[in-house]
């Protein structure tokens, strides 16, 4: 849980729905966070962060346009042949391929919660840097443990494949586990 008098708790807010039985993740004592700075017409290709934890975004200077996909089994299908080994653009082929996206826009300031396993591309019309640290909650556990099957499925087909692939497989493998570990402190919070 992250201290509520420490100062990480006083610069992020939490959305109030994920207020309580949540679990950040930490390297060491500090949050886990990672931030991503960009220049103006910049472009993330549709992508999935975690498939088990969800991520606390946060825009800490400009805007950034997250066109997100949740994993409808169609989505997920689409995805499997594409995880972490297409190359070139597919946002224009997910815009007409893949099922109910929605918009998040995220200005200087605002923060919202990207639940486990989105797929999202995000374009940047400004210059931009945003937060992101993975998060746990009991309300998102149905949506990760379902995600994270696909993921552990789509791994196991991925180290019958090349050697790019079971390098893959070892990096998906490493993100299941740490969303893991993470849902294990949060039962160990709540019990």
């Amino acid at each position: 849980m992250l201290d509520t008098n420490g100062e990480l708790r006083k610069l992020i807010s939490i959305p109030d729905r994920y207020r309580q039985r949540y679990v950040w993740k930490i390297n060491g004592h500090s949050a886990a966070f990672s931030v991503m700075i960009t220049q103006p017409g910049s472009i993330a290709e549709p992508h999935v962060d975690q498939s088990g934890s969800a991520s606390l975004l946060n825009e800490l200077l400009g805007r950034k346009l997250f066109v997100v996909w949740p994993p409808t089994p169609k989505n997920l299908e689409w995805f499997s042949d594409k995880y972490g080994s297409f190359s070139g653009s597919i946002f224009d082929i997910a815009l007409e391929q893949l099922e109910e996206p929605y918009c998040l826009m995220l200005e200087q300031g605002v923060y919202d919660l990207l639940p486990p396993g989105h797929f999202h591309g995000v374009l940047s019309p400004t210059n931009s840097a945003i937060a992101g640290v993975p998060i746990v909650h009991s309300n998102l556990r149905d949506i990760a443990e379902r995600v994270m099957k696909w993921e552990s499925d789509l791994m196991e087909r991925l180290r019958q494949g090349s050697s790019a692939e079971k390098k893959l497989a070892n990096d998906i493998e490493r993100g299941v586990l740490e969303d893991r570990e993470l849902w294990r402190r949060l039962e160990g919070e709540i019990s």
